[in-house]
């Protein structure tokens, strides 16, 4: 696995994997979709400012790591299926592949 890879994507959106510069796997685009999924359903995310911009690069990647940690623990008013979905993909190990199955009912819905 390759690491201190430059970050893919934009800071808002991009896994936590991107952040800390290692190699992309499929699991990040899922991270990176829920991301853009709870943003539209919610119309912000907890590391946007106000102005909808996002702060700094290591605040960014700290809010996203506090955020895992609190969705697993299910503190956040987050959608079950987006829940389901994000911590699949936060949670698969590099060779891992994702068990598409949980998105049916998501898609479903």
């Amino acid at each position: 696995m390759q690491e201190d890879l430059p970050l893919v994507g934009t800071p808002t959106f991009a896994s936590i994997n991107s952040h800390h510069g290692l190699q992309l796997g499929h699991w990040d685009d899922i991270e990176s979709l829920t991301y853009f999924l709870i943003f539209l359903h919610h119309g912000s995310l907890l590391w946007l400012t106000r102005d909808d911009k996002s702060p700094s690069f290591p605040t960014t990647l700290s809010c996203k790591q506090k955020f895992l940690v609190d969705t697993v623990n299910g503190a956040h008013n987050i959608l079950i299926e987006l829940t389901t979905i994000f911590c699949h993909a936060c949670s698969l190990t590099f060779t891992e592949k994702p068990i598409m199955a949980i998105f049916i009912p998501f898609w479903r819905t």
